[in-house]
């Protein structure tokens, strides 16, 4: 991958999880720039013990390595804490995948919280695919429950 498209694509995936709020350096948990993990263990500590932002840094790092599975994790994890960022990520991991279904009920419960960029991808893999995905969040939660 050339120097261009990789920069593209880290800023891309900064944007998508909202990093500028964040605080994260993109270089900052690669291995030459942390020989001895003690940056990632810290950041492991902090995301154990809930840390949001913490899990943001993880899995951006994992996903720049291409470590899918553990970039998933760390957003899902974020996702239990009912962070609107991570449900839009998880959208965007499943729509990589071509799960269509899965990244409409991700983004349907985004766009329920709020997450425009969520409102506008639903729309999208709509007219392109006919998943519905905040019927499906509708029909999970009738009446809002479970999305508090």
């Amino acid at each position: 991958m050339d120097h261009d498209t990789e920069d593209a694509r880290r800023w891309l995936h900064l944007e998508l999880a909202g990093a500028d709020e964040i605080d994260y350096d993109p270089t900052m948990l690669q291995p030459e720039n942390d020989p001895d993990g003690a940056r990632r263990s810290a950041n492991e500590r902090a995301a154990l013990g809930g840390d949001i932002a913490a899990m943001y840094r993880l899995a951006l790092a994992a996903d720049e390595r291409l470590e899918l599975i553990a970039a998933e994790e760390w957003w899902s994890r974020a996702a239990r804490q009912h962070d609107v960022g991570a449900l839009f990520n998880l959208g965007v991991c499943a729509f990589n995948v071509q799960d269509f279904e899965a990244a409409g009920r991700w983004w349907g419960e985004a766009a329920m919280r709020g997450d425009e960029r969520a409102a506008h991808n639903l729309t999208v893999l709509d007219r392109a695919t006919g998943v519905r995905g905040l019927e499906l969040q509708i029909k999970k939660y009738p009446r809002g429950e479970g999305l508090g």
